[in-house]
């Protein structure tokens, strides 16, 4: 009996560990609306390339929401359903961020890689890339907010004969871990799509 409940006891302050670092986190990132969830299912193929959670359309989930943790982006909802949703983790090879180097204020992409990991590309040869820069999301494009973690660089790949150097980068975040996580559901996206390629007045 003992024993169980020493188990429980420590179940539940790991629980109260984690929502207590999301709430830390929220407060820390106010003028957002946030929505707990908790993981309730993940990806059965060898690749993880995503988890399901259960809050759905009836909680005030929508398409397209993005979902984050007190340690960095996990991703965003892709499908929906009244009580649960599924979530596209930056993981996978599908995935692109718009991202920002927080040291050199440079931008380049990251995408997902067939293996689980994060490469970063399209950052210019002349940019000072080093192992532990921050990667954050830039908020260009119409599908992350700006100034969201993404993860640290972790090593560098440059040629003098390239145009763009490369580097893999590693997120804080645990995916295989992956417990309780906070939805975004206020997010409104910048409409650009119809700017772009029109006439200058």
């Amino acid at each position: 009996d003992l024993s169980g409940e020493n188990a429980r006891l420590r179940e539940a302050e790991a629980q109260l560990n984690a929502a207590l670092a999301l709430v830390g986190y929220a407060g820390s990132n106010p003028g957002r609306t946030y929505l707990a969830a908790g993981v309730v299912g993940r990806d059965e193929s060898l690749f993880l390339s995503y988890v399901l959670l259960n809050r759905g359309a009836r909680d005030g989930v929508g398409l397209e929401d993005i979902v984050v943790t007190d340690q960095g982006l996990v991703g965003i909802i892709t499908e929906v359903t009244a009580n649960a949703s599924k979530v596209l983790l930056i993981t996978d090879a599908s995935s692109a961020v718009n991202v920002r180097v927080q040291e050199s204020r440079a931008e380049g992409v990251v995408t997902g890689q067939q293996s689980g990991e994060l490469r970063l590309n399209f950052i210019s040869v002349d940019v000072d890339l080093k192992p532990g820069d921050l990667v954050l999301t830039s908020g260009l494009g119409e599908q992350f907010p700006v100034g969201i973690i993404v993860g640290q660089v972790a090593s560098v790949r440059k040629r003098t004969f390239d145009v763009f150097q490369e580097a893999d980068i590693t997120s804080a975040v645990k995916f295989d871990r992956l417990e309780t996580v906070l939805i975004i559901t206020d997010f409104e996206k910048p409409e650009i799509a119809p700017l772009i390629g029109t006439p200058t007045p």
